[in-house]
Parts: structure tokens; C-alpha cells; sequence
């Protein structure tokens, strides 16, 4: 229970980190919000953090501008299957 109540506070911590909305649609409930690599290369990226989840090696490197937007789940999914959102407004 520790470990996932930790995970969950640090995964907050990340997205009031780089805005607490979505970019997209301006979405703001929490439950809703999910870290989304701008250049879609989230695999990539994830090969070079092994051992680390994203939430805690964003954290651990001060929070690097570039690497990911906060979306929430309707915007990501879009952006992953149509590779836009209707809405259009993120990177």
C-alpha cells in the first residue's frame, strides 16, 4: 500500500509539474490526466530509463522541458489512433 500511495503522490507532483491540465482540451480533474511523450517516442524513451517508471525519472531530473505533455486520456487516445486530437491545440 506504501509503495502505490508514493507512486501516486509523486505522480501528482509531475503533472502540477508541467501544468495540471490537459494542453489540449484544458481538462483538470486528476483521474483524468496522463503524461504523453510531444514526439510520440515514448518506447524510445523508456528503453534509455529502464528500471525507472516515468513519473519518478521526470521527477529525479528536475522535470526536463521537451520530453512530455500532460493530456488527458481522450486527447492521448486520439492523438495515439488518428495521430491528431479534434480539438488540434497540443504539439
Amino acid at each position: 500500500v506504501y509503495n502505490m500511495l508514493r507512486r501516486r503522490r509523486i505522480r501528482q507532483e509531475v503533472i502540477a509539474a508541467y501544468g495540471d491540465e490537459c494542453v489540449c482540451c484544458g481538462e483538470f480533474l486528476y483521474e483524468f490526466l496522463t503524461l504523453a511523450h510531444i514526439n510520440n517516442d515514448g518506447a524510445e524513451h523508456r528503453k534509455t530509463v529502464s528500471g525507472s517508471n516515468l513519473p519518478m525519472w521526470l521527477k529525479s531530473n528536475n522535470y526536463p522541458s521537451g520530453i512530455v505533455q500532460v493530456l488527458c486520456y481522450n486527447c492521448n487516445g486520439a492523438k495515439a489512433f488518428y495521430g491528431l486530437c479534434p480539438h488540434g491545440l497540443y504539439q
